[in-house]
């Protein structure tokens, strides 16, 4: 596989990550530490992949996959959490309008950047998290958005932030991006961000869970806006986990 995604793999009670350019039968072995490499990997529609005589795994477009053969059925549950805070911010002036905004407008001048922060993560403690996604939805045009094609980036939040308003009080983030989304035309779509690592992360504590930035990939100068629904439609996490 060309392509680096994120796969969820699951076999008996383990949930594990690999990228896909990495779905080999070796690399499976070691990771669930699995004697045999009589394995062959199905989708969650029961789709069969065969591993090829080198032992690897192509043409495999799904993200999350059973090891086969497994002792259990894998059963699946979703979860929907609410976000607890939704706002962006931009560089010309304070936010004030009901929306999350991200990108810059060449007539006003002016970069934009969302925040997003789920803090009720209690429920899914003790979960064996298969997938997170960050759920958007698109506004409809106005005649500053861009109907481009533009990458958007998802950045970890590093420090602790309030009712902010202004710029300059935007929080400290980690520098390399986590994920990233290509949009195009928001018009009544639905966008989902794949932040499955970062949702384990602030579930067993290696970061604080202090929300997500999302902020373009075009720098200042760039016409980029794109926008989606706060209140209205608020943001969401969508989470997979697995039951036994």
């Amino acid at each position: 596989m060309s392509s680096k995604r994120l796969v969820s793999l699951v076999y008996k009670n383990e949930v594990k990550f690999i990228l896909s350019n990495a779905l080999k039968v070796l690399a499976i072995q070691v990771l669930f530490n699995i004697a045999t490499s009589n394995i062959f990997l199905q989708d969650f529609y029961g789709v069969n992949y065969f591993p090829t005589s080198q032992g690897d795994f192509i043409d495999v477009n799904q993200d999350i996959l059973i090891i086969q053969p497994s002792s259990v059925q894998l059963n699946l549950q979703t979860a929907f959490i609410n976000c607890s805070d939704a706002r962006y911010i931009r560089s010309d002036l304070d936010s004030q309008i009901d929306i999350l905004s991200i990108g810059y407008i060449v007539n006003e001048k002016g970069m934009r950047n969302t925040l997003i922060r789920f803090d009720n993560l209690t429920s899914l403690n003790n979960k064996k998290i298969v997938r997170a996604y960050v759920g958007l939805s698109g506004t409809p045009h106005s005649a500053t958005l861009c109907l481009d094609p533009k990458e958007i980036l998802v950045y970890r939040i590093d420090q602790k932030y309030g009712k902010i308003t202004k710029w300059i009080e935007m929080p400290i983030y980690n520098p390399v991006p986590i994920t990233s989304i290509i949009v195009e035309d928001t018009l009544g779509k639905i966008f989902y961000l794949d932040i499955t690592l970062l949702v384990n992360d602030w579930i067993n504590g290696t970061y604080a869970n202090y929300g997500i930035l999302l902020k373009p990939k075009d720098l200042v100068g760039i016409e980029s806006r794109k926008d989606f629904h706060n209140s209205q439609k608020p943001p969401y996490l969508k989470v997979i986990y697995l039951t036994i």
